[in-house]
């Protein structure tokens, strides 16, 4: 079944991608579909038909890919087949955002809106509103808004129409549209992106001045942090390292010169970053020192990186650095480096990780003996602490990815 699950994964992957890369048209008649697509549809329809199954994830990835090929009926009845509320809700998102972005809104409308539950009709058309709103329809994203009566889920569907009238530079009726968001967590939600947005665009005394305006401390503590890490990014570091000065809130100078430190490390000024670091409070500096040397690394300076890794006292700390170093080490092409470098971190669960984030980097470059050889280490560790059944399902995916 696991095997099963992989496969209708891929297959819903392609079922997405094969139209958008032009290999027909987005709407049509079922069998059409499946001509587009391929033998996928196909197989993704009779797989369902074998596996009968109580796996709610998998009947999810079923009911798109049908959508995908044209299906939609059967997709329906797919997701109606779902017992437990959580994923069935997730379903019929899934399909009506395929729906939306296959330019078929009316059916996705109705698919919504027909629906006899009402929580499961609000989810799914502030699904629809904001599939829109990331299309740039905001007209039309609105107009569905406007019909959806659960406070919380218009206040989602309005926070994020908020979020992509921001992101395309519409900043004052952005700031309008926040006056309509009932519930105060999406409002916040909305607050932040903007605030964050204008500090992107240059206009950082509006954004600090927008983010205390914010109704609870703690957002307006986080928005600070990342307007100081965009300020960090685009080279003005004391102006941000100011601004975390501000920051009232118990825990929030800390994180803020954290994410100030990383944001100067991965700008490639390893030095000031490291500077920086010392200024932070032990737990903190751990963190900052890990993130440090893996900027490090995946800028080619890998022995700089082991380094500043060693400094670091905290062992979950270390482990982490080390996590980005071997990765990097791999992408180079330094496989028997980066592999020997993770089997020195002692704790197994993370060992296997690194290791499983290097297999997939051989796979991707082509080099799927390795791969696999790698992913045998990488079971025998698991099955060594009694995860065996882990340890079957990676070498499943890894078969599986070469039978690809």
């Amino acid at each position: 079944m696991k095997l099963q699950a992989f496969l209708i994964s891929g297959l819903a992957s392609l079922a997405v991608l094969a139209p958008r890369a032009g290999l027909g048209a987005r709407s049509g008649s079922y069998s059409e579909n499946l001509g587009v697509i391929g033998n996928a549809g196909q197989l993704a329809v009779e797989s369902f038909h074998l596996s009968q199954t109580p796996d709610f994830s998998l009947l999810q990835e079923i009911s798109v890919v049908l959508v995908k090929v044209g299906s939609i009926e059967r997709a329906l009845e797919v997701a109606h087949s779902i017992t437990d509320e959580t994923p069935k809700t997730s379903a019929f998102k899934s399909i009506v955002i395929a729906l939306v972005e296959a330019g078929e809104v009316d059916i996705a409308l109705t698919i919504a809106q027909t629906s006899t539950d009402e929580g499961l009709q609000s989810t799914t058309s502030s699904a629809i509103v904001v599939a829109l709103a990331d299309a740039g329809e905001i007209d039309r994203a609105l107009e569905i808004a406007d019909t959806i009566t659960d406070e919380w889920n218009k206040g989602f569907a309005l926070k994020e129409i908020v979020v992509a009238l921001a992101d395309a530079g519409e900043i004052d009726r952005a700031l309008e549209m926040t006056q309509a968001i009932a519930d105060s967590l999406s409002k916040t939600f909305a607050l932040r992106a903007i605030a964050i947005n204008l500090a992107q665009a240059g206009q950082v005394e509006r954004a600090i001045e927008l983010a205390q305006t914010i109704p609870l401390e703690s957002f307006q503590s986080a928005t600070s942090i990342a307007i100081a890490a965009d300020l960090a990014k685009t080279g003005d570091i004391d102006r941000a390292l100011d601004l975390a000065q501000t920051i009232t809130i118990d825990w929030g100078e800390a994180p803020a010169s954290l994410s100030i430190a990383l944001a100067v490390a991965e700008a490639g000024e390893i030095d000031r970053a490291l500077e920086i670091a010392r200024t932070i409070p032990e737990g903190w500096q751990a963190l900052a020192l890990s993130g440090i040397a893996h900027w490090s690394a995946h800028a080619g300076d890998i022995d700089r990186a082991l380094e500043i890794a060693g400094t670091i006292p905290d062992e979950w700390s270390k482990g982490l650095a080390l996590d980005g170093i071997a990765v990097a080490i791999a992408e180079a092409g330094e496989i028997d480096r980066s592999v020997r470098l993770a089997q020195t971190i002692t704790e197994d669960a993370r060992q296997a990780f690194v290791l499983h984030k290097i297999a997939a980097a051989l796979a991707v470059a082509g080099n799927v003996d390795r791969a696999l050889e790698i992913a045998r280490t990488i079971a025998d560790i698991l099955a060594e602490n009694g995860q065996t059944e882990k340890a079957a399902e990676i070498l499943e995916g890894a078969i599986a990815l070469i039978g690809l």
